[in-house]
């Protein structure tokens, strides 16, 4: 009995050891994730939002919007993104198009604030593209300390405990009221903010189990 005891109280330990290695963990303080737009002819007009006060952890949802008439306009715009306990990710698009004398506009915004209640390691990657009338961003920035990264890109990153926010966009305004041809313009963006798990947990875990099973041996 007396050996069962001394090994279940090495891999305790080991385990506690674990437990202070554990990386931060996210934890949502505000969610302004929206997906809205507007499109508009001399003749119709139609708009249309997705802004609920909270998501919950995850969102997917997508717009279309046209306009007949006398210059016809379409729009459409979309999100999918979750917010998780050790990783956030997003993924949006906005496309526009429209023809002589139509105006419109479609925006697919990633805008959250969280905490992170230790020192943790991070793995970022972004990529961000636009084209014609659009443009399309990200930035992660700490509060009271401003920009941590801004994308595109690959990062790696060592995140003090604290406030944070994500902002990414893709969105195309366009006024073509008094245009003689056709415009518009599309616009996306992706991320992945990952927390690395601490350095040296694997080991701990293994180190434990071996403690314990020399410890039945004896």
């Amino acid at each position: 009995m007396l050996k069962t005891t001394t090994a279940r109280t090495g891999a305790a330990l080991a385990l506690a050891a674990f437990a202070g290695l554990a990386s931060g963990q996210i934890t949502l303080v505000t969610d302004a994730r929206l997906v809205s737009g507007n499109v508009a002819t001399p003749d119709e007009n139609d708009a249309d939002a997705l802004t609920p006060t909270m998501f919950g952890a995850a969102l997917d949802d997508n717009i279309q919007l046209s306009a007949l008439g006398n210059g016809a306009a379409a729009a459409s715009g979309s999100q999918t993104s979750n917010i998780g306990a050790d990783r956030i990710v997003g993924r949006g698009g906005a496309s526009l198009s429209l023809n002589p004398a139509s105006v419109g506009s479609i925006a697919s915004i990633f805008e959250i604030v969280f905490t992170l209640d230790s020192n943790a390691l991070a793995s970022l990657s972004v990529a961000a593209s636009a084209s014609g009338e659009a443009d399309a961003a990200f930035i992660l920035s700490r509060q009271g300390q401003g920009t941590v990264a801004s994308g595109p890109g690959v990062f790696d990153l060592d995140l003090e405990a604290g406030t944070y926010a994500i902002r990414a966009v893709a969105q195309s305004i366009a006024d073509a009221s008094q245009a003689s041809a056709p415009t518009g313009g599309a616009a996306s963006f992706v991320f992945d903010l990952t927390i690395i798990p601490a350095p040296g947990a694997a080991g701990l875990l293994a180190g434990a189990g071996l403690f314990a099973a020399r410890r039945r041996r004896a």
